[in-house]
């Protein structure tokens, strides 16, 4: 063990960022050296939520100064989870039990019931009496853990967790992961003994309440953390649907935990209905007014604490709102909290359907059939000119836009270095790419830029740039290194170590490549 403490520091730092907690603990146990060397690692970072029990790993932490130190990162994660079904005949298909698989080119995709849970012959055994007595048995545990969430239980619960924060001063990050949207194949995949089979899940299951917990707790967690007397300047954020962004959608969320209700799905949500019941619940509108009131006042106080942020990721998944005018709505709040974000240093700004997805390959409204696509404008960067990132150092965009409205965004990157345009469509009438790289040359002075699958829409035909997967590039396996050659050629340029831009259409890039190759 005196040779593993005796390593250069940096290698020790790589060995120890390979271990798991578990072998960290044991390393911990070895001697005092090694329990002050794990510790930092340990506790580094700490997952919570704030349901029942959610909080008690930070509660915990912050009750030992000498552990409090070492905690930097705090971690929304969501801990379960039961998926929603319409009825008994949709919950039944679901399970491995009765879930016929899809079609493959390797086959169907069996799953045999694993060892904790029941087995095919144990499932077989029951009648139809039984089976729907269980049903509603998943029922009752599913009504009874969105009842957590009512606003008693959550206040109690905040206590808790506000208490942890305004002791745990070395906390300089706020991560959040929407386990249902990335763990989707395993999320609700079990229930005591009946096991589901994750492609039952997307044929028969839905979301159900778990998007608007999620947004509860992230608007909650995170406006306590940012006010808390801490070091925090990094923020990880994620939204689908209408969430917390705007009175309305908050009050949306609030009111759901006053009445522990089921939801059906925020995609069928009507808010405007929504809030005409909430006046008359409130008992008029003076008194709804009042309400409004006191929380667009917790709003700004979330919107003015992002003024100590200087890295933010801020993903907004629109596919539940693509299509309404309430994009706009929440467009308008997002960029209220741009604005007071002044001291950004890095910024992943996502605007679009499959946010939280970098590599899916999601187009705004372009298809291998070249045919117009339904778009609609969200007015993200309507106000860019009012948008200054003067400390920018790396900016990755993805959304909707136009050339009026992306330039003068550009305008005030004064020390950007890396940029990441990706999935970027310029929509109708909204210009084209060349004129946007050529005022990326002419005003930025970068060090690095990926463009990737950047839109527009060129002699009245939907364009695709920077893609490999379109077919110009597929129909030749020669074209592999042609399209290195001019992802490289359009990167040089945009980074002043060439004087023109190569034809960005790999129809005419191609064309004009192989008259060169010709001659």
């Amino acid at each position: 063990m005196a040779h593993l403490l005796s390593l250069p520091a940096e290698l020790l730092q790589l060995i120890l960022l390979q271990l798991d907690k578990p072998n960290l603990k044991q390393l911990r146990a070895v001697s005092h050296e090694c329990e002050e060397l794990a510790t930092s690692y340990i506790f580094c970072e700490v997952p919570f939520d704030l349901e029942p029990g959610g909080c008690d790993s930070l509660a915990a932490i912050a009750r030992h100064p000498k552990l409090q130190r070492n905690l930097h990162t705090v971690y929304l994660r969501h801990r379960r989870g039961l998926k929603s079904f319409d009825s008994f005949e949709g919950w039944c298909p679901a399970t491995i039990y009765e879930h016929i698989p899809w079609q493959r080119e390797d086959g169907p995709e069996y799953i045999l019931p694993s060892s904790y849970s029941m087995s095919q012959e144990e499932w077989d055994a029951l009648n139809e009496k039984d089976r729907e007595h269980l049903y509603e048995e998943y029922e009752g545990d599913k009504r009874a853990f969105q009842s957590q969430n009512s606003q008693s239980d959550t206040q109690q619960n905040l206590l808790g967790f506000r208490t942890a924060m305004n002791a745990l001063t070395s906390v300089s990050a706020f991560a959040y992961t929407p386990v249902y949207d990335e763990d989707e194949d395993n999320w609700g995949r079990t229930w005591r003994k009946i096991e589901f089979h994750s492609e039952g899940l997307v044929d028969h299951g839905g979301y159900g309440n778990d998007v608007d917990i999620d947004a509860l707790q992230l608007f909650i967690a995170l406006r306590v953390t940012m006010l808390a007397p801490n070091a925090l300047h990094s923020v990880e954020l994620f939204s689908r649907g209408y969430a917390f962004w705007g009175t309305l959608h908050l009050r949306r969320l609030f009111d759901w935990s006053d009445r522990v209700v089921p939801r059906s799905s925020a995609l069928f949500d009507s808010v405007e209905e929504e809030v005409e019941r909430w006046y008359d619940g409130q008992g008029g509108l003076l008194a709804a007014m009042k309400d409004s009131e006191a929380l667009t006042r917790h709003i700004v106080g979330w919107e003015r604490a992002f003024s100590r942020v200087t890295r933010l990721s801020s993903r907004i998944d629109t596919s539940w709102s693509e299509g309404s005018n309430e994009l706009v709505t929440i467009a308008a709040s997002l960029s209220n909290v741009l604005k007071e974000a002044k001291g950004l240093e890095e910024l992943d700004l996502v605007f679009r359907d499959h946010a939280n997805a970098d590599n899916n390959l999601y187009y705004k409204y372009y298809d291998r059939s070249c045919g117009l696509r339904y778009w609609k404008h969200n007015h993200l960067l309507e106000k860019a000119p009012s948008l200054e990132f003067h400390h920018l150092r790396y900016l990755h965009l993805s959304f909707a836009t136009c050339v009026p409205h992306l330039l003068p965004l550009f305008e005030h990157l004064n020390s950007i270095r890396h940029l990441r345009p990706n999935h970027i469509a310029l929509l109708p009438g909204g210009g084209c790419w060349e004129k946007v790289l050529h005022h990326i040359a002419q005003h930025l002075q970068l060090h690095r830029i990926e463009l990737k699958a950047l839109e527009d829409i060129h002699d009245r035909k939907p364009r695709l740039l920077l893609d490999p997967g379109v077919e110009e590039w597929t129909n030749d396996p020669a074209n592999t290194d042609r399209y290195a050659a001019y992802e490289e050629a359009i990167v040089r340029y945009t980074l002043r170590l060439s004087q023109s831009c190569p034809p960005l259409s790999p129809s005419q890039y191609l064309k004009q490549f192989l008259g060169r190759t010709e001659t």
